[in-house]
């Protein structure tokens, strides 16, 4: 009966060493050349060690790199998120959960989408905007121009549908106790009479 010698079960500490910087995430290359070996020989040498191609290496980087991309992402949409909720309370007069709340859950952009038929927040920003383009006066805030539509009854099938809103005094700026729903073009045949 021939003995066949057992490999020691204690690993030699260049082989520690290797793992070590691999697993750190250094390629099978860069391994290599800190030992004089080559690549495939390093690869060779953590197989043996039961270590795979990914748990160290260039996966690790690759995973590192995912990691770094998705904290970069995260970082811009916060940031996105914090300049909208700024631009909300400064242009429509509340938070963003507000505005969501009256555009009937539908997400808040700072551009409106120019559809025809596009949300209630879409129709306060056309208006609105062509308030400050006309007269460059303060507008209705979005939950005061709201409240005006839902006060009056025409909430539903108001804005953009045959309603408008103006206002009572055109002397007073845009209030929520100076405006008023009326059938559209109504206005101008008061004015004529």
């Amino acid at each position: 009966m021939t003995l066949i010698p057992i490999k020691s079960q204690t690993a030699e500490p260049r082989e520690i060493t290797m793992e070590r910087l691999y697993r750190q995430g250094e390629t099978l290359a860069q391994v290599g050349d800190k030992f004089g070996l080559t690549r495939e020989r390093v690869r060779q040498i953590l197989k043996e060690r039961g270590v795979s191609k990914d748990q160290g290496g260039e996966a690790l980087q690759a995973a590192r790199r995912k990691e770094q991309k998705e904290r970069t992402r995260q970082q811009r949409r916060q940031a996105r998120q914090e300049y909208l909720a700024e631009w909300c309370l400064q242009a429509l007069g509340c938070t963003i959960d507000e505005a969501v709340r009256i555009n009937g859950g539908k997400p808040i952009t700072r551009q409106r989408s120019c559809r025809p038929n596009g949300s209630a927040y879409d129709k306060y920003l056309g208006i609105r905007n062509q308030v400050l383009l006309k007269n460059r006066t303060a507008y209705l805030s979005l939950p005061d121009w709201h409240q005006a539509w839902v006060r009056s009854g025409h909430w539903e099938d108001g804005p953009g549908h045959g309603w408008c809103l103006i206002k009572i005094d055109p002397q007073k700026p845009w209030e929520l106790n100076n405006v008023h729903v009326v059938r559209a073009g109504s206005w101008i045949k008061r004015g004529k009479s």
